[in-house]
């Protein structure tokens, strides 16, 4: 089953930023990993969002390849630059079945 990271990340500096795209992408994709979309906030419709604030949706095959990628030395490099450069929010997320109504 599918497994999922999202991550909220408000950017304090864009310019030193920028390499965590380009090295985290590739080492996504090398734990077999897919961004599928991120977006940018520009306006709250319910509750307590920040403006500007990034989200980023990634999919991996399984639970298992997620958590490689999440515990690589690829990615250890690349939290200590996104903790100097943003704020950020990440989970790790699973489908629920589609009938999840009460029992």
């Amino acid at each position: 089953m599918a497994a999922y990271l999202i991550g909220q990340i408000i950017i304090h500096d864009m310019e030193k930023f920028m390499p965590y795209v380009a090295n985290t992408s590739a080492a996504i994709a090398k734990y077999g990993g897919e961004v599928l979309d991120v977006v940018e906030a520009k306006e709250v419709m319910e509750g307590h969002w920040p403006i500007g604030a990034r989200t980023a949706l990634v999919r991996f095959p399984d639970e298992a390849s997620l958590r490689r990628f999440w515990n690589s030395p690829e990615n250890a490099s690349m939290k200590e630059l996104r903790h100097g450069t943003a704020t950020s929010h990440v989970a790790m997320c699973i489908s629920v079945p589609r009938d999840n109504s009460p029992k």
